[in-house]
């Protein structure tokens, strides 16, 4: 016999307000135009993540750190097929990019890990 503990209760417990956003954007006159940034808040358990590896990713932008998301709301990883950004989560003036995504559906959470970015500076 296993058991099966629902967790939900016990991460609403220990869940805050966190932002997040996405650079969606459409095709005017056959030319791809960003929406502006819009962020929107959602309630997550936030929970930092052991950081196995050093990445640089693209857009001058260094991986720091990793950290764990769970959320009752919908997070998103990129998609290449479709050409869709990953989701960005500011917690505490620090920003995640959406590095994967996994479903729980037994108890409709979502398990997100970001990594964590800062701005490279420019000149030196």
């Amino acid at each position: 016999m296993t058991l099966i503990l629902n967790m939900a209760p016990t991460l609403r417990k220990y869940e805050q307000d966190v932002q997040i956003t996405n650079r969606n954007g459409s095709y005017i006159n056959g030319e791809w135009v960003e929406d502006p940034n819009t962020y929107i808040t959602i309630r997550a358990v936030v929970q930092p993540k052991v950081n196995r590896f050093s990445t640089n990713n693209s857009y001058g932008e260094e991986a720091n750190g990793n950290m764990a998301f769970w959320s009752k709301s919908e997070i998103k990883v990129a998609n290449d097929t479709l050409g869709t950004p990953s989701d960005i989560i500011l917690v505490d003036s620090v920003r995640y990019k959406i590095i994967s995504v996994r479903l729980w559906n037994k108890y409709n959470f979502y398990m997100a890990v970001g990594e964590q970015l800062s701005e490279r500076r420019q000149g030196g």
